[in-house]
C-alpha cells in the first residue's frame, strides 16, 4: 500500500473579529503579500533535507511538525498517487505539551437530532409522517457522504491515542501500551485460558 504525500498548512488569523485561514506552516503573517508552498513530504521516502524523519505513528509525524513549525492549530492535506483528489489526512491543534485530534464534526447529525425532537413534539398524524421522510432523506444523504469523504490517516500511521483527546508529548503510544499488555499476557499464562 502507497502512503500518501502530506501538504503541511496552518492556521492564521486573518482579522479582529478572530476568522483564520489556513496557510503554508511557512506562511509569515507580516508578509502577507508572500504566500510560499506548503511544505510536502511522503511518507514513504525519507526526505532528504530531513534525513532523521521516520514515521510510523501519529505522534511521530506531529512531533515532527511541532519541532520544525511550532505551535498553532494545523491541517495536513494528503494526496495519493493514482486517486483523484485530495483529502484531510490530519486536523487539529499542537501545542507545547502535546496535542489533539480534531474530531470531524457534522452540521447533519445536529440536524437530525432537531427532526428527532420535533417528531416528538409533533401533534398531528401528517406533521409526523412529513418529518419522518425529513429524518430518512437525511439519514440516506449521511450514508451517501460517509461512503465517499475522506478523512484521516488511520491506515497510514498507527493513532497515538483516542480521537479527540489531548494526547501528551510524553504519553506512551497505544500501539506500545497493546503490545506490553500482549507480553505480559503471555507471560502470565492469560493466554492459555
Amino acid at each position: 500500500m502507497h502512503r500518501p504525500k502530506i501538504a503541511v498548512t496552518k492556521a492564521f488569523q486573518t482579522d479582529e473579529k478572530g476568522h483564520f485561514r489556513y496557510y503554508s506552516a511557512l506562511y509569515n503573517s507580516e508578509l502577507p503579500e508572500v504566500k510560499p508552498k506548503a511544505p510536502v513530504f511522503d511518507l514513504d521516502d525519507k526526505p532528504s533535507e530531513f534525513p532523521h524523519m521516520i514515521v510510523n505513528t501519529e505522534k511521530e509525524l506531529i512531533k515532527f511538525i511541532y519541532d520544525n513549525y511550532g505551535i498553532g492549530f494545523y491541517r495536513i492535506i494528503g494526496y495519493i498517487k493514482k486517486r483523484k483528489g485530495n483529502f484531510t489526512f490530519w486536523r487539529g491543534e499542537i501545542t507545547h505539551e502535546g496535542f489533539i485530534f480534531s474530531k470531524k464534526e457534522t452540521s447533519e447529525k445536529k440536524e437530525l437530532e432537531r427532526l428527532k425532537r420535533e417528531l416528538d413534539e409533533s401533534e398531528t398524524e401528517q406533521e409526523k409522517q412529513s418529518i419522518q421522510d425529513m429524518i430518512e432523506l437525511d439519514l440516506e444523504i449521511m450514508k451517501l457522504e460517509k461512503d465517499t469523504t475522506k478523512f484521516g490517516f488511520t491506515p497510514y500511521l498507527k493513532p497515538s491515542g483516542r480521537r479527540g483527546q489531548f494526547i501528551f508529548w510524553d504519553d506512551p503510544d497505544e500501539a506500545y501500551i497493546k503490545k506490553e499488555k500482549e507480553i505480559i499476557n503471555q507471560e502470565d499464562g492469560y493466554d492459555k485460558w
